[in-house]
């Protein structure tokens, strides 16, 4: 790595980043192995940027890992202790986010990182929330969390299909996912439904105003469309659907997709959905600054989705272009003792499959923008591969 002069510009400032560019990284930290993460990072409506890590061994499994905050205004946190232990303590999605904090979700429980709580020595203090069933005390077990909040002046709420270690059968629930430590602020599971039919939950996705589960059992296949009230909508599903890489994806005008876990596409509208077969191999689903809905796929391509149909696979030009950008050479700030150096990196992916491909979506930080995660050249340490990871924000188009 070289040095460069310091921008002017703020670590991770995306104005004027051209489709296909890179903008100004920002170093997270040294991590383990190729592939340090799966899921894309997020940011506070105050542009506060988190990173959830998730190291893929050999065998392909998601390990448990480490959350980070990078201030909006500069420098970084990391948040105490790790995502949880096993594989239900993986970071299995962001739920989503308000001013000054984000909701991750595992397993084992939904986990809150505020922006605004974050000590001396760089700790971002965590809020574990409902690890168990607040009346009877049994563990919950989050067997899908939707990627939806439902804002009301008083409470930010949430939807999960969850099982219990003394009830198999699951239950539909609403959450007040709460804020900070305060008793009045605690999250609280406001209502519950149980789901019958032997159902089980296969993915869930954000419908714009409402949450969308999909549910199966070995006969029958449902989508339910949830919102904080109760249920709004069903669609019924030909075709045994199998579960839902990454999230279900519902564009402006209705259209419904995902990607399954045996590589076919569950599509269709709100009414009614279908399993398919894909023109390509597709790895998950996205939305553009429009609200249109897109398949991606390793190339990069993406399969257009519109009418409840899919469209003739399309190169992502912009994607293609980040991916030479970064490895062409990023800027990256160094923020570490309090300090500000910029380091120009011979980068690659860390993310997903590819640059910008992934089963998780990529998530926007600024319109024409998507955040994303690189590394510099990786050291070999007794056959482990580590690297300098840095978020760096993409400029992204859409055919």
């Amino acid at each position: 790595m070289k040095h460069v002069a310091l921008l002017a510009c703020l670590a991770g400032c995306v104005e004027g980043i051209s489709p296909g560019d890179a903008g100004l990284g920002r170093r997270v930290d040294i991590m383990r192995g190729p592939i340090v993460a799966v899921v894309p990072p997020i940011t506070d409506f105050n542009g506060d940027v988190f990173v959830v890590t998730g190291t893929v061994d050999s065998a392909g499994s998601v390990e448990p890992g480490d959350v980070y905050m990078g201030r909006a205004r500069g420098g970084w946190g990391v948040a105490q202790g790790s995502t949880g232990v096993g594989a239900d303590g993986v970071g299995r999605g962001w739920i989503g986010a308000i001013e000054d904090r984000v909701w991750l979700w595992t397993r084992d429980k939904i986990v809150e990182y505020p922006a605004n709580d974050i000590d001396a020595l760089g700790h971002l203090r965590v809020f574990d929330r409902l690890d168990r069933d607040p009346q009877s005390g049994a563990d919950l077990k989050f067997e899908s969390v939707a990627p939806f909040i439902d804002r009301t002046i008083s409470m930010d709420r949430a939807l999960a299909i969850v099982t219990t270690a003394t009830e198999t059968r699951p239950f539909l629930i609403t959450m007040d996912l709460g804020h900070g430590d305060f008793d009045i602020n605690q999250a609280r599971i406001l209502g519950s439904m149980p789901i019958e039919g032997g159902m089980r939950a296969l993915g869930a996705g954000n419908a714009g105003d409402c949450a969308v589960f999909l549910l199966a059992n070995d006969t029958t296949a449902i989508l339910l469309f949830v919102d904080a009230n109760g249920i709004v909508g069903q669609g019924a599903v030909t075709g045994m659907p199998g579960a839902v890489r990454g999230e279900i994806g519902v564009s402006k005008d209705g259209t419904v997709a995902a990607v399954l876990a045996d590589g076919s596409v569950l599509l269709g509208d709100r009414s009614a959905v279908r399993v398919v077969p894909p023109p390509i191999q597709v790895r998950g689903t996205v939305l553009d600054d429009d609200h249109n809905l897109w398949l991606t796929a390793i190339g990069p391509r993406l399969v257009p989705v519109a009418g409840g149909q899919l469209g003739v696979p399309l190169d992502w030009t912009s994607a293609a272009a980040a991916d030479a950008a970064i490895q062409a050479g990023v800027d990256v700030v160094d923020e570490r003792d309090n300090g500000r150096i910029t380091l120009h990196w011979q980068a690659h992916n860390v993310l997903g499959d590819a640059t910008l491909v992934s089963e998780q979506p990529s998530l926007p930080y600024e319109i024409g923008a998507r955040g994303w995660l690189v590394g510099d050249a990786p050291i070999n340490q007794g056959g482990i591969l580590y690297s300098n990871v840095a978020f760096v924000p993409l400029g992204v188009t859409f055919p």
